[in-house]
């Protein structure tokens, strides 16, 4: 009996080992996850200005073939 506790006392520190690092795993990917999500809204203007002078830009190259 006693060495049937002592394996489930075994188990139960490394389910909870195993729960710590799955933890902190969680938290470094939800923290990757937002640096990644503040570093796309700082480059959102510039693409967004990007596609509005590739917009212009084929706008310009139309309406000159058309000339």
């Amino acid at each position: 009996m006693n060495q049937n506790i002592s394996r489930l006392q075994a188990e139960i520190e490394g389910l909870k080992e195993q729960r710590a690092s799955l933890e902190a795993a969680i938290a470094d990917a939800e923290q990757y996850g937002e640096l990644a999500i503040k570093d796309a809204n700082t480059k959102l203007p510039e693409l967004e200005a990007a596609l509005q002078r590739a917009k212009q830009d084929m706008a310009h190259s139309w309406m000159s073939t058309r000339s």
